[in-house]
């Protein structure tokens, strides 16, 4: 077996981590059925694994200023390419912890299954999780 240059996790909420991402909405409250995005608007997740950051930090570090980003950029996929407005450390975390803020395109309300990947990956390797649209 080798080890994997990056393999994004995207963090969950729930018990057991039943999918639900860990997700803020534009407004910066928390992403819940009672409490849906809007089709459009923007929403924050937080991943790891996305491999070497530039510059590169020990993990458990405070992230720098400016904020690092991933060497190889991540992709979100929501039935279609996301627009992706901010992909770096995760200003009040550790470093290894990234934050993505997205632009949702438009969707039906429900609940909306987001896919992280790599371009050229056809998401073979990918990470998966929901969140709420109104």
């Amino acid at each position: 077996k080798s080890l994997r240059p990056r393999h994004g996790g995207l963090f969950t909420t729930g018990s057991p981590s039943a999918g639900r991402l860990a997700a803020l909405n534009q407004d910066g409250t928390v992403n819940s059925d009672a409490n849906p995005a809007a089709s459009g608007s923007i929403v924050t997740i937080f991943v790891s694994g996305l491999g070497a950051m530039t510059p590169q930090l020990p993990d458990g570090a405070a992230p720098s200023v400016p904020a690092n980003t991933p060497v190889v950029a991540p992709t979100i996929w929501i039935g279609q390419s996301v627009e992706l407005t901010y992909v770096g450390n995760a200003p009040t975390l550790v470093q290894g912890v990234v934050q993505i803020n997205l632009r949702l395109p438009g969707l039906n309300p429900g609940h909306a299954i987001l896919r992280l990947g790599y371009t050229g990956d056809n998401y073979n390797n990918y990470s998966s999780g929901w969140i709420a649209i109104r």
